[in-house]
Formats: structure tokens, C-alpha cells, sequence
């Protein structure tokens, strides 16, 4: 029923700019991925594909917020761990399922947060 088990790994930096520094920062993120390709529930004209996945992600604020804090400039840390699910309809067509819980972490406590997302809707190969 399971098939081979691989790995795919994503590394960013990103930069933000906006009209308010404070609104500005410099991120960097690492997210970590299982892909495991296996028979589905039904016959289907590909393997359904489960990734397991993981990740951290890192952000520095430019500059601090007058009104929040007018000497602490943000910094927030996000931990994430999900999983995804293709599941093949018809030849290059399926539906994906993605499930993530999020924690993000953050040195001015009113930006610290639980995320729990659903996300599905139709892929489609090419």
C-alpha cells in the first residue's frame, strides 16, 4: 500500500517593505515536507500523495511601533506543522486538502497566536 517515502525542504528570506516602517520586516523561513505517494480508497488514475510538513519561520521589524510600544521593535517566531493530501479525480485533475496549525510567538504579546486553517479546492497537474 505505501510507497516510497522522499523529502523536499524550502529555505526563503523575504523582505517586506511598507509605507510604515514599523509595518516593515525581514523574514526568514525553512519549511519541511514528507511527500508519501500510496494506493487510494477508490480507483484513481494516479497514487494519492499525503505530506506530512513542517516549518519555522522567523520575523524582524524595521522599526517600533509608536502606539503599541515606542521602544520594542517586533520580532515574531511561527511554528507550523500540517499535512496535505492530493487525491486524483480524473487524469491530471484532483482535489487537495491542506491542514496546518500554526503557533507564532512574538516579543510584543499582543501579536502571539494559535492558528488552526483548512484549506481545499481543485489541483491540477501539468
Amino acid at each position: 500500500m505505501w510507497g516510497s517515502v522522499r523529502w523536499q525542504a524550502r529555505a526563503a528570506y523575504i523582505r517586506n517593505d511598507a509605507r510604515a516602517d514599523f509595518n516593515a520586516y525581514d523574514q526568514v523561513a525553512f519549511d519541511i515536507g514528507f511527500p508519501v505517494e500510496f494506493g487510494g480508497f477508490w480507483a484513481s488514475p494516479r497514487p494519492w500523495v499525503l505530506v506530512p510538513t513542517a516549518g519555522f519561520s522567523r520575523s524582524r521589524y524595521d522599526q517600533p511601533n509608536l502606539i503599541i510600544d515606542p521602544f520594542v521593535r517586533r520580532q515574531d517566531r511561527e511554528w507550523r506543522a500540517g499535512a496535505i493530501l492530493d487525491i486524483p479525480v480524473w487524469q491530471q485533475v484532483g482535489i487537495g486538502i491542506q491542514v496546518q496549525y500554526a503557533v507564532t510567538n512574538s516579543n510584543l504579546s499582543n501579536y502571539d497566536m494559535n492558528n488552526l486553517s483548512v484549506v481545499f479546492g481543485p489541483t491540477v497537474r501539468f
